[in-house]
């Protein structure tokens, strides 16, 4: 049980739209959700940054395995089990597989399961959670190479959201969900807006 109780479906407080909305665009409501409806306006903007950066990269394969790539790394690297198990799952239905994950702690910048742009992303996501990306010139140089500014922008904003959010899932010691109550991408996830 997490330090802040989740808030299950039959409590009130304004949080139950969001939670409606949760569960058509990802068929659940994560305990992430349910720590942060104490907090309802909140949760309602989390959660609406989250599909409107998402929304973009989620059209298109190759996009969407970028973005996963932006997101699981820093969560391996805090350690944060939630977040990266749910992306990891999420990244899976984009074509990952767990030799993508595994090599994500080990040497990836010279292993032959990423191509030069997933590359970037990685190094770029290392960089910004180790906090060393404002000096990091080399890091961001390789993702100029690839990316326009309005993709490395939202790269960016998934990495450094994704460091914030682990560090809040593990703070409030929130538990991983079975895995029949977690987190997917549903058909009509584009329409849930």
């Amino acid at each position: 049980m997490g330090r802040i109780s989740a808030l299950n479906d039959e409590a009130k407080g304004g949080h139950e739209d969001s939670f409606k909305v949760s569960r058509k665009r990802w068929g659940s409501v994560p305990n992430f959700y349910r720590t942060l409806a104490h907090s309802p306006k909140a949760l309602h903007h989390i959660m609406e940054l989250s599909y409107e950066l998402r929304k973009r990269w989620r059209e298109d394969p190759e996009r969407l395995r970028l973005m996963q790539l932006a997101i699981v790394k820093p969560s391996m690297m805090n350690q944060c089990l939630i977040w990266t198990t749910h992306n990891q799952e999420l990244g899976q239905a984009a074509g990952l597989e767990e030799k993508h994950f595994n090599e994500l702690v080990g040497n990836w910048s010279d292993s032959e399961l990423y191509d030069d742009r997933e590359k970037a992303v990685i190094g770029w996501a290392e960089s910004l959670t180790e906090n060393t990306a404002r000096d990091d010139d080399n890091a961001f140089s390789e993702l100029k190479k690839h990316f326009n500014e309005q993709d490395i922008v939202e790269l960016t904003l998934f990495t450094c959201l994704f460091n914030a959010w682990n560090r809040l899932q593990d703070g409030f010691q929130n538990d991983l969900e079975p895995p029949e109550g977690r987190i997917e991408w549903t058909p009509d996830w584009q329409e849930s807006s």
